[in-house]
């Protein structure tokens, strides 16, 4: 039922979701073509470097990069609720609530990217982050895998996974009317996204924040997990792979 409702979508918000995305990679790939830019020397701080401008700017570059690897695995469920929203609504009024779906979708991930940005702050001042912020330490690496690894197979990480693979149910039960319920059930799948995918988000440290094609590979596990539906292989299959790779810098690390 789901993909033949989703399929079946030709409207603004399906282009506004094609665009949004392109336009949030577009901004991740320019720091990598002007590093000479004031403004990417501000994301990219050298130690002991942080000030107020430095701090916005590093939140500013999480936040348009969290928009771009985040969108591609929540546009399946942003367009049913479009879908769904345009039954009972004009198309303007599914329109905004649509737009403040995404909107409170978007500001929980904003709350993400500041996190990672005191994240990447702190990292940095015990001199565990290069400027372009990949760890240097073998031993901060092999915990971020072993952490992501570990929760792969947790309860939380299930649940929350299991309510971003099944957008039709997540509707139905989370459905809410007005302009305020299309906010708060974007915040509930903001949160719910969050839970799933804060681990392998935190793996950007690992690869630093302007390596585009680790980026891209964390985009695209994030985006397969979520639409591997009734797959439990690819889950332990990821889950093995993240762990065999803390072995290995854990490994480094006691050398």
């Amino acid at each position: 039922m789901v993909p033949r409702l989703v399929l079946g979508l030709a409207t603004p918000v399906t282009t506004g979701l094609v665009a949004t995305t392109f336009v949030a990679w577009g901004i991740t790939l320019w720091p990598t073509l002007d590093m000479e830019s004031p403004l990417v020397g501000l994301m990219m701080p050298h130690h002991g470097g942080w000030s107020v401008a430095t701090v916005v700017a590093v939140f500013l570059m999480w936040a348009v990069m969290m928009a771009a690897m985040m969108m591609p695995g929540a546009t399946p469920m942003v367009q049913l609720y479009d879908n769904l929203a345009r039954r009972t609504e004009t198309i303007a009024v599914a329109g905004r609530r649509t737009s403040l779906f995404v909107a409170a979708y978007l500001a929980l991930w904003s709350l993400f990217s500041l996190g990672a940005t005191m994240m990447q702050w702190g990292l940095q001042s015990l001199f565990l982050l290069t400027p372009m912020g990949a760890s240097t330490s073998p031993a901060v690496t092999a915990a971020l895998f072993l952490i992501a690894a570990l929760y792969q197979f947790t309860p939380l990480k299930r649940a929350c996974l299991t309510a971003c693979r099944t957008p039709l149910g997540f509707l139905t039960t989370e459905w809410r009317n007005g302009d305020k319920g299309a906010f708060l059930m974007g915040l509930r799948h903001g949160a719910l996204c969050i839970g799933c995918c804060w681990a392998l988000m935190a793996l950007i440290f690992a690869g630093g924040t302007m390596n585009l094609t680790w980026m891209a590979a964390l985009t695209l596990a994030v985006t397969v997990e979520k639409m591997a539906v009734g797959r439990k292989w690819f889950d332990v299959g990821l889950g093995v792979a993240l762990l065999a790779a803390g072995l290995v810098y854990a490994t480094q690390a006691a050398a």
